[in-house]
């Protein structure tokens, strides 16, 4: 018997039924080609005739055990899932966060500024070291508490990979490399910081500093010493309890600190019945 193969309007053939069989397990062709054959009243289905019924069915299940065995596994699929979230995670904590991030800074520069203020206060006991007419001296005492910060953040740094007020307000600092800061490292970013960012402790430059740090963030995403150095800043979330936390902790050392550096106020606390700190002897 010879078979004819329907294709576009055309007629195929005549084929032998092994030659259709060798088409079908080439794939050359499937259940829904056309066929005829002497004794049909017309034009019938491959997969309708009784003949090639078995061995197009055995073709249809080694073509889907075929594609399974491409078809990646779930933990493919679930991997991905997993890798844009950590992206989406990683882009967030690297968004930038200006406010989050003066916080942080003014918490780490009052706890680490407070050993050198006191020191400061104590060699010229009853206001900072210059005076009016001489403002040399008040300069030079600006850069050596700026040295100061610098140097106890970069301690921090080095002990507990991280400053009290980054932990507070979960700023995370490291290398481009996702390796801690090291001392001289945590250093240099310390002085750029206080240098640029906080107009090297003085007011009237400080102002300055924190508007071309908020513009250098939001602008470019980047603040210019972290860019220079080539660390990397990211921010977990932090929510109210952070920050009344840090408003309660400035407050406390500002007090603890006053007490420090002015006895006026040592001796208010003392007439109040507070007499666990005494002013540093002038």
């Amino acid at each position: 018997m010879h078979y004819f193969i329907g294709d576009r309007g055309r007629k195929l053939g005549p084929f032998t039924k092994d030659q259709i069989e060798a088409k079908i397990a080439m794939g050359d062709l499937t259940a829904e080609r056309l066929v005829w054959h002497s004794g049909l009243d017309g034009w019938k289905k491959l997969g309708e005739c009784d003949e090639f019924r078995r061995l197009l069915d055995a073709e249809a299940r080694r073509d889907e055990a075929a594609r399974f065995e491409e078809s990646p596994e779930p933990s493919v699929y679930a991997d991905a899932a997993e890798r844009q979230r950590e992206e989406e995670e990683d882009a967030a904590m690297q968004r930038p966060r200006p406010w989050v991030r003066l916080g942080a800074r003014y918490v780490d520069a009052l706890l680490f500024a407070s050993p050198g203020i006191v020191f400061l206060t104590k060699v010229q006991p009853g206001g900072w070291p210059g005076t009016p007419e001489d403002s040399t001296i008040a300069l030079v005492a600006n850069l050596a508490l700026m040295v100061s910060v610098a140097l106890w953040e970069a301690a921090s740094f080095k002990l507990f990979g991280t400053t009290p007020g980054k932990a507070l307000f979960r700023v995370d600092v490291r290398e481009a490399s996702g390796e801690p800061l090291n001392f001289v490292r945590a250093a240099q970013r310390s002085l750029f910081a206080v240098a640029f960012g906080m107009g090297m402790l003085m007011l009237p430059v400080l102002v300055l500093g924190h508007i071309i740090g908020y513009m250098a963030l939001k602008t470019r995403r980047v603040a210019w010493w972290d860019d220079r150095l080539g660390t990397v800043v990211r921010h977990g979330p932090v929510g109210a309890d952070r920050a009344f936390l840090a408003v309660g902790i400035v407050f406390l050392w500002l007090m603890l600190l006053g007490m420090a550096v002015s006895p006026e106020a040592a001796g208010i606390l003392e007439k109040s019945g507070i007499e666990w700190i005494k002013p540093p002897e002038g």
